[in-house]
């Protein structure tokens, strides 16, 4: 069976599932906290991976920088993340072509994801794919992050279909738990950057190592 024939709507993550960029996010927080002479604590990159950015900076200026507004954080990194967005991020092996053809299809697309709003506009804007999403939401709107149910209810929601009538493309582990409670499927997007993609293929009940592989009929 097709997507377009098992579903209504398709949500996409954006960093390491449409687009190649974990490698920009991948350091930002400690890299900007060596820049102001601190020194991140070990471990600093699993501790926020889940967080939403507002969170990030929020813990990142109660433990190290008590001073400073956590609005001030986010818009040091947006700057940060931004620039090199724009230098250098293309979108992942057959993106931009799935969800074109799920579009023509007929299903909704929807974008769920972390990111900045700006990067993210940037990004859709430079592939020539704004117009395709029926709806974008941002964890920081939601305020928990993928492991939870909330992103992926509020674009179903804007998207005007029903949580059971979607499919969620993700790159990480935690957002099988996320997707579950939304009560959608999941089709879990190998990226580079996920250490434990093995285990995350088994517990996925779908898989694909590209986007790619799902062009020549999309079939499961």
């Amino acid at each position: 069976m097709k997507l377009w024939q098992r579903w209504r709507a398709a949500i996409f993550d954006l960093d390491g599932t449409l687009a190649d960029s974990m490698r920009i996010w991948d350091g930002v927080c400690r890299e900007w906290m060596e820049a102001r002479g601190l020194t991140p604590p070990d471990g600093l990159e699993e501790r926020i991976r889940l967080m939403t950015l507002e969170e990030s900076a929020r813990y990142i200026t109660g433990e190290f920088l008590p001073g400073l507004e956590p609005g001030c954080v986010l818009g040091e990194w947006n700057r940060l993340v931004a620039d090199r967005y724009e230098a250098s991020v293309l979108p992942k092996e057959g993106a931009v072509e799935l969800v074109r053809r799920l579009r023509r299809e007929g299903m909704a697309i929807g974008l769920a994801t972390s990111s900045f709003p700006g990067v993210c506009e940037r990004f859709l804007d430079r592939f020539a794919l704004t117009g395709l999403f029926s709806a974008i939401v941002y964890t920081d709107e939601t305020g928990r992050d993928k492991s939870h149910p909330d992103v992926y209810l509020a674009c179903a929601r804007r998207m005007g279909v029903p949580p059971g009538c979607c499919v969620v493309f993700e790159d990480i582990e935690e957002a099988l738990e996320g997707v579950d409670a939304a009560g959608m499927e999941m089709v879990a997007v190998r990226d580079d950057s996920c250490k434990n993609w093995e285990r995350l293929r088994e517990r996925a009940r779908w898989a694909v190592d590209s986007l790619a592989l799902l062009l020549d009929g999309g079939d499961f």
